[in-house]
């Protein structure tokens, strides 16, 4: 199993409707190539973790990638995982509520954007990012009523 994410930057204004049918878009597709994970969105910028077989995640990514409405930041590329994190999450949206909840608002974001790969190492960089994932794995799987 292949997984990834990413930090983009809005190119438009979202409200918290357009997220929702965002969302909505998201699991139907994800649901059809078999993909799971969520998203996040806050003051402009998306934050998503994808999981699937490769070549489908990578070629989703590239259509993520071209899509006009934001601009991605920066793409991290995980380790082959066993097993899903998110099975039969085809796309969550963590609200800023529920992340401030598990204490995640600003982690992965900030692992992401802001610790340097050339100070701290990729491998380093990674393994947060996987420790997050993780952390947000398991409250997932106490809360499942919030999965789509």
């Amino acid at each position: 199993m292949f997984a990834l994410t990413y930090v983009s930057m809005a190119e438009q204004h979202f409200e918290e409707e357009d997220i929702h049918e965002l969302e909505t878009q998201a699991c139907s597709r994800n649901q059809q190539l078999s993909v799971t994970g969520y998203l996040n969105y806050k003051k402009g910028k998306f934050l998503q973790y994808l999981e699937g077989e490769e070549k489908v995640v990578l070629d989703l990514m590239e259509a993520i990638d071209q899509d006009p409405r934001h601009r991605v930041l920066r793409t991290m590329y995980l380790p082959d995982i066993e097993e899903r994190r998110f099975k039969d999450c085809y796309m969550r949206y963590w609200t800023h509520e529920e992340l401030v909840q598990i204490k995640m608002d600003d982690m992965i974001e900030g692992v992401l954007l802001k610790m340097s790969e050339r100070i701290y190492g990729e491998e380093l960089l990674r393994n947060r990012v996987l420790q997050i994932v993780t952390r947000m794995a398991k409250f997932h799987k106490l809360h499942p009523q919030a999965s789509r």
